[in-house]
């Protein structure tokens, strides 16, 4: 399984985050973010997505979702953000963090 790019892993975390503040459902956002992005985003990218997809149609958590797809350090956050019910802002706080290290 390819894991994300870190350019890649910085726009999933944004995107995930305001699709939890905007109250919309993940999945279905991110089926339209692989359908609707591959010009945007890059062949690439959308491939990933789909393995993402798949894996995210049989997981229950996020953080499951998330492993093997992005650092074990990253996932971690999630994992904590999750299971503390503020995914939206584990999800900022990499981002922030993936700004920093730029």
């Amino acid at each position: 399984m390819a894991k994300f790019t870190k350019k890649q892993r910085f726009y999933l975390y944004q995107f995930c985050a305001d699709m939890i503040k905007a109250d919309l459902p993940l999945y279905d956002s991110v089926v339209k973010l692989q359908t609707e992005g591959r010009t945007l985003l890059g062949a690439g990218f959308v491939k990933k997505l789909q393995a993402f997809l798949d894996k995210m149609a049989t997981t229950e958590s996020v953080s499951g979702v998330f492993e093997g797809f992005v650092p074990r350090e990253e996932l971690g956050v999630i994992y904590s953000s999750e299971k503390s019910g503020a995914l939206a802002e584990g999800f900022l706080s990499i981002v922030a963090t993936l700004k920093f290290e730029q």
